[in-house]
């Protein structure tokens, strides 16, 4: 089962912003291009530079945006944040912890070595999606505790 992950509306916007931005960029790199005269070699240069990383950056957004997720399998839980994975075996899993108010939910695990002790995984998913996410979890993980709590100001 897939989980897309929900960065929120504010980090969505922002990646949505800085794609349409390197898609412009992108643009009129490739027109800077088209009529700079080829005389000018070090112009050239700066805008093909330009155009290679504005061509990074939206591909980069895209693939955050839409390639971001949790993926349960038979073996284990992989998290998918664009290109990057990492991978969390079933019986790693310690506690999931949820914030009372806000719904958040965190998952704790055991590090890969001793020394590196318990890791603190926040879960990218909101209403609905986080009893889905839990549910799931559950069935690979029975004896799964989850706790709830609450942050309280000093």
């Amino acid at each position: 089962m897939k989980f897309r992950m929900n960065f929120g509306t504010v980090k969505n916007i922002i990646l949505w912003a800085v794609a349409v931005a390197a898609a412009a960029i992108f643009v009129l790199d490739i027109v800077m291009l088209c009529i700079t005269s080829s005389a000018s070699k070090f112009a050239v240069a700066v805008f093909a530079v330009s155009l290679v990383g504005s061509a990074f950056l939206w591909t980069q957004c895209l693939v955050i945006l839409f390639n971001s997720r949790y993926v349960f399998t038979d073996e284990r839980l992989t998290v998918v944040l664009g290109v990057f994975r990492d991978k969390v075996a079933y019986k790693d899993i310690i506690v999931l912890r949820q914030n009372s108010k806000t719904g958040d939910l965190f998952m704790f695990v055991n590090g890969a070595t001793p020394k590196d002790g318990q890791i603190s995984v926040h879960i990218n998913l909101k209403g609905q999606s986080v009893d889905l996410f839990v549910e799931e979890l559950r069935r690979h993980v029975s004896e799964l505790a989850i706790e709830m709590f609450t942050v309280q100001k000093s």
